[in-house]
């Protein structure tokens, strides 16, 4: 017999509406809810493993007639987990129409759960039949045809000569739109590719490495082997670099990487590219939370949960939804100066949170441990990259071996707390590892070590964009180095 704790169960209710756009239906209006909870068994303790959760929506407390049902089988990390419902079976337009609905939840062979949870008022803004007051849509279609374009010009009928929509249904800068991420290359030739070729492939396409999070939509490895998009070979899934160096520490995140511990630079994997700019209406949509010591630069978030409540792969999917990608290390540093984050909540980043022997607790909250599971229940934020959509680089900046370098610090007496500032001031972010890689290959930072926005973490001295001379696990506050920041 195993047992829902209540006060997690009512997440349906809570975080609807702003999980919703993890998925768009046909008429491009979000179709899914995110419901997650924890379970325990009748001694009270947390199960692990897999399960069947099967939800039902009813249109009675009790009784009734069914108008939904949905079996998932989900992964339990110390109980948690976080199931988006509707993504196997579709809401019916029948079923949020405004009258009152109940949710059933049933464990594997148990029955359901008693009583059913009022499904409150949130969801029915997937069926909204009316408006009053202002609305803000970012385009106007009727019958499937856009008429207001996302600038707001009319383009419909009688449209002035070469009026015409912004940006493809794909909202691509450029690439191609792959579970909700804008993948711009692919390299899954054998054996592979050693870390330099990948690492300043990207750049020339306007792209960095993918981040462990972008590889966890693009690589769908969260839904089985079979799923695996890319990288299936004879073999089995095939390892890939990133944007952080790909470092697997202790396996914890394998179905995004399939690394190992360590990999020397030597090493061939495949990768993926991932685009270096987003739609500009996207970005200015995005809210600003400046940077300390400026009121008009910072960082743009597309969303900010400051509960611990949502997996690696359910933020990666609401972040992508949104055209962004977790936030970074040094992005967080602005975050937490702004208070858009309490205490020490676990904050989730863009290659997982790794607080090596807790020196980023101040950056990514003390309960984040050293190789974080994904399946932890996390607070997390999406950042949006504010590169222009045209891939211009920006004055002051520059591009140097194809990447935009806003600004050059290389002198070592930085923080990583204040490199990553002084990024945030300049509305960039500090370089990743990858274009890390690029830059001193440009013979920049010849001999001076620099941070990353992962935490420039040196492994093994397997360098990765690093100077050998780089520590295991640097502390961002007393450690002096130098930073480039990049867009």
């Amino acid at each position: 017999m195993l047992s829902l704790r209540k006060a997690l169960a009512i997440a349906l209710v809570s975080a609807a509406a702003s999980l919703a756009p993890a998925a768009a239906g046909a008429q491009g209006v979000p179709q899914t809810l995110v419901h997650q909870g924890r379970l325990f068994d009748v001694a009270g303790s947390p199960l692990g493993g897999r399960q069947t959760i099967t939800y039902r929506i009813y249109d009675a407390p009790t009784g009734g007639m069914l108008l939904w049902s949905e079996t998932n089988m989900v992964t339990l990390d110390e109980g948690f987990f976080s199931v988006q419902l509707g993504a196997t079976t579709p809401f019916a337009a029948t079923v949020f129409n405004g009258s009152p609905r109940y949710l059933a939840v049933a464990v594997g062979a148990d029955p359901e759960m008693t009583p059913r949870e009022v499904v409150a008022s949130v969801p029915y803004a997937l069926v909204a039949g009316n408006v009053t007051g202002d609305i803000t849509p970012r385009t106007v279609s009727v019958g499937g045809v856009t008429v207001i374009d996302a600038m707001g010009r009319w383009v419909g009928p009688g449209a002035s000569p070469g009026g015409s929509a912004s940006n493809s249904e794909s909202r691509c800068v450029a690439g191609t739109r792959i579970e909700g991420v804008c993948v711009t290359f692919t390299d899954n030739s054998s054996p592979g590719t050693d870390w330099n070729t990948a690492a300043t492939t990207c750049p020339g396409l306007n792209s960095d490495l993918c981040s462990a999070t972008q590889y966890m939509r693009i690589r769908n490895a969260h839904d089985g082997t079979a799923a695996d998009m890319f990288y299936n070979d004879v073999l089995g899934r095939r390892a890939v670099w990133s944007r952080h160096f790909s470092d697997n520490d202790g396996g914890r995140i394998s179905p995004s990487l399939q690394s190992p511990d360590d990999p020397g630079i030597a090493l061939t994997h495949g990768f993926a590219c991932c685009a270096g700019a987003a739609p500009a209406d996207d970005v200015m949509r995005a809210s600003l939370i400046p940077a300390m010591g400026s009121a008009t630069a910072g960082v743009r978030i597309t969303y900010l949960n400051n509960r611990e409540e949502t997996t690696a792969y359910s933020a990666s999917r609401i972040c992508a939804s949104l055209h962004s990608d977790l936030c970074t290390k040094s992005q967080y540093v602005t975050l937490n100066d702004a208070g858009r984050f309490s205490g020490d909540i676990r904050r989730l980043t863009n290659e997982v949170s790794d607080n090596d022997l807790s020196r980023f607790s101040t950056v990514v909250g003390g309960r984040t441990a050293d190789n974080p599971s994904p399946n932890n229940a996390w607070a997390f934020a999406c950042c949006i990259s504010q590169r222009p959509a045209d891939f211009s680089c920006p004055s002051p900046g520059a591009l140097v071996n194809g990447v935009c370098v806003v600004d050059s610090h290389p002198v070592e007496d930085s923080s990583f707390l204040d490199a990553s500032r002084a990024c945030a001031r300049l509305g960039a972010d500090l370089c990743s590892n990858s274009q890390m890689q690029s830059i001193r290959n440009a013979s920049r930072f010849g001999g001076v070590r620099a941070w990353t926005n992962g935490g420039a973490d040196n492994d093994g001295n397997r360098v990765g964009g690093l100077l050998s001379s780089m520590p295991d696990d640097p502390n961002p506050v007393t450690d002096r180095f130098g930073y480039a920041c990049c867009l």
